[in-house]
Parts: structure tokens; sequence; C-alpha cells
């Protein structure tokens, strides 16, 4: 396992190397920035590129863990099993929104949507 995690910390340093070359590369010729820019651009401008990553890390973990959810709940009310959908909903971030998908199930019995967590059916 150590030696997995070692080659994907590689891996990461390698892509995160190109994309700061790219990212840099933009800068400079998408018109936005002085021929000389001001330093507080460029940090800018780097920011913004490290939030847009934070925020499709986040997306891709969110889902990751929606979707390992069970297929079906138990209502945490009569204890029915429904069917669990995982329907679009945006959040705020700190880095600004980040689009996901949310483990949620509607009981038809007891007329109410629950939220089932990833670890359990709450069956009982």
């Amino acid at each position: 396992m150590d030696g997995r995690v070692e080659q994907l910390q590689e891996k990461l340093r390698q892509l995160l190397k190109e994309t700061a070359e790219v990212s840099a590369e933009i800068q400079r010729i998408d018109g936005s920035q002085a021929e000389v820019p001001h330093y507080s651009q460029i940090e800018d401008a780097a920011h913004a590129t490290g939030q847009e990553l934070s925020r499709m890390i986040q997306q891709s973990r969110v889902r990751e863990v929606a979707l390992a959810a069970r297929p079906q709940a138990a209502c945490p009310t009569c204890g029915d099993v429904c069917e669990v959908a995982h329907p679009r909903r945006s959040i705020q971030s700190i880095d600004g929104p980040v689009e996901t998908l949310e483990p949620k199930a509607h009981c038809p019995r007891c007329r109410r949507d629950f939220f089932p967590s990833t670890g359990s059916t709450g069956a009982r």
C-alpha cells in the first residue's frame, strides 16, 4: 500500500507541476495582466487555479462517497425499505460552489424524504 501511495504522490507532483506551467502560460498570453504584472496579480491567478483544483477534488470525493451508498435504505420513522436516489445539489465550499450528488430516499408511507448515511442501510 505504501508503494502505491508514493507512486500516486509522485504522479500528483508531476501533474501539479504541469498544471502550474500551463496556468503560468495562460497568465502570460490571455491579456488579463500587464506585460510586467504586479506580484499580487500573479498570486491572485495562482490562487484561483488552486480553488478550481480544490472544487474538482471535492466534487470527485463527494461523488465517490455518495455513489458508495446502498441502493436502498430503511425509513427512520417506519422502517420500510425505500429506494435511494442521487439528485444533484450545489453546495458552497470555502473555495466556491461544488456540484455534488446526495443520497436521498423518499418514504411513500410516511410521505417524507430522508438522507441515509453511506455506511448503513438504517435497517432494523
